[in-house]
């Protein structure tokens, strides 16, 4: 009996121990020999893995732990909500009118991997319609992926892309990019995009960036968008970014830019954009550049000026913002060589500055801009800085210098507020001294105000804080000196300082 007992004791336990082991299942891994899924014209099929075993992910979301290799445009069309995907040739979306993967309700939440390869022929020309928090307010989201949550992207180039969106309906936002729509709390990494992106709204607001148009909580590293973008809406607000159209709850970016043509226009309201982001909150910037040509436009009266409404473009940011006063917005040895930054208020006022036109909360340490920035307005006031054309007290520019030029067209002389680092800035007791420090501009920067051309000692510009003026730009020594830079993080290259990474 006790030899029965024994013998049905051991059955029981190796069926519990089979039962374990058919229910195991590890972390996918990201290598092409780690028995992942192959697609095989349908992401329901699973496939054979190694070990033999046939995994059946839920056809409508995908299975969080499984990996699936992709070899075609039809496969690349089934990649749902979970799973890690593995690129595993270049794909051409010639011909293909592409649907985002993923929305607001269901975002994308696995590993998509490029493995080093190329998408070409993204094209993009119409969104799912994404209920906002009320039913009164829309939403769009465009891109490859429409909305990512939790997400990561890496080593993936997009060539010839082209995403090109329009909205009339009634409170509808059209947020755009060639990789995304909106990504919220994803990494992106080893991301380059080239081609077109362009978004309008016609009754409300639109917002495009090279990689994407919206991020939240998100980290971009060593991302490259040479993409032109295009931002419209007749009213309210357009935001354009060469990297992205609006970024806030601390997203970071590091070591990544932007050359593309980034523009937004408005018939009325508001107009932002910047070398590589549009509107910016709470977000930080390390190691990054534009050489972009940057441009906004309100072609009429804006019912905001009274608000800081008008056209605002900036080297890298039109307008910088954060939270709360604990946590400002933060750029560290970044550089805008911008072709041009332009902002054109028409009957509204224009705002251009080297870095960002609007300051508010911001740190910039050890930055520098050496584009002209070109402003003008019929009726209003124009606002200029060679780093920022607004200031706020609570924001601090230290270790950084202008060396571009400013042209300004005004109704009269004295609606034209230019500045060697700002144009505007907050009156404080104890000066600027805090505020602007350890900064330079170069002693010939030419300033020209409706055709007049004046220097930098002159009474329609403004000097600020411990900004001096210079000619010490070629010699990295000299700059390193006078500027509080630790020489050992830059490098000339053409006469030009660059941050060694």
């Amino acid at each position: 009996m006790i030899f029965k007992k024994a013998i049905i004791f051991l059955l029981i336990t190796a069926m519990l121990c089979l039962s374990f082991i058919g229910c195991d299942k590890t972390e996918p891994d990201d290598t092409d020999d780690d028995g992942g899924d192959d697609f095989s014209g349908s992401i329901s099929g699973g496939g054979d893995s190694d070990d033999g075993d046939e995994e059946e992910p839920p056809a409508d979301e995908g299975d969080p732990e499984s990996t699936y290799y992709i070899n075609d445009a039809e496969e690349l069309q089934q990649i749902k909500r979970y799973g890690t995907y593995i690129l595993n040739a270049d794909i051409d979306l010639t011909g293909v009118d592409w649907k985002p993967i993923g929305t607001y309700d269901a975002p994308f939440n696995g590993i998509f991997d490029g493995a080093g390869h190329t998408i070409t022929g993204l094209k993009v020309t119409a969104c799912e319609e994404d209920v906002g928090i009320s039913v009164s307010f829309k939403y769009s989201y465009c891109g490859f992926f429409g909305v990512t949550e939790d997400a990561e992207i890496k080593n993936i180039n997009f060539e010839n892309s082209e995403v090109n969106v329009s909205s009339n309906a009634v409170n509808r936002t059209v947020y755009a990019g060639i990789l995304a729509g909106y990504i919220k709390n994803t990494k992106v990494s080893d991301c380059t995009v080239n081609g077109s992106v362009s978004a309008e709204s016609v009754n409300y607001i639109a917002s495009c960036g090279g990689i994407s148009g919206l991020s939240d909580g998100s980290e971009l590293t060593n991302c490259i968008s040479a993409a032109s973008v295009t931002t419209k809406n007749s009213q309210v607000r357009a935001f354009s970014g060469g990297l992205i159209g609006a970024s806030r709850m601390s997203t970071s970016i590091i070591t990544s830019s932007a050359s593309g043509k980034v523009s937004a226009s408005t018939t009325i309201g508001v107009a932002y954009s910047g070398g590589l982001i549009g509107y910016c909150s709470t977000t930080s910037l390390e190691l990054c550049y534009s050489v972009s040509e940057v441009f906004s436009e309100v072609s009429s009266a804006s019912p905001q000026t009274g608000s800081r409404g008008g056209a605002y473009s900036g080297g890298l940011a039109a307008t910088v913002s954060s939270a709360d006063d604990e946590t400002p917005s933060t750029f560290t040895r970044c550089y805008s060589d911008n072709i041009s930054v332009t902002a054109n208020g028409g009957e509204s006022s224009a705002y251009t500055g080297g870095l960002a036109a609007d300051a508010g909360n911001v740190k910039f340490t050890d930055c520098y801009s050496r584009s002209p920035l070109i402003s003008s307005t019929v009726s209003e006031v124009v606002y200029s800085g060679g780093l920022c054309a607004l200031i706020s007290q609570s924001s601090v520019i230290k270790g950084c210098f202008f060396t571009g030029s400013i042209t300004a067209a005004a109704p009269n002389t004295s609606d034209a507020n230019i500045g060697t680092i700002v144009g505007v800035a907050p009156d404080t007791e104890d000066g600027l001294n805090d505020v602007i420090i350890s900064c330079a501009y170069r002693t010939n920067t030419v300033f020209k105000i409706n055709d007049t051309t004046y220097s930098h000692t002159d009474e329609a510009i403004t000097a600020l804080g411990t900004a001096r003026a210079s000619n010490i730009f070629t010699t990295l020594s000299l700059l390193c000196e006078v500027l509080g830079w630790d020489q050992s993080e830059w490098r000339m290259e053409n006469g030009i300082p660059k941050p060694i990474i």
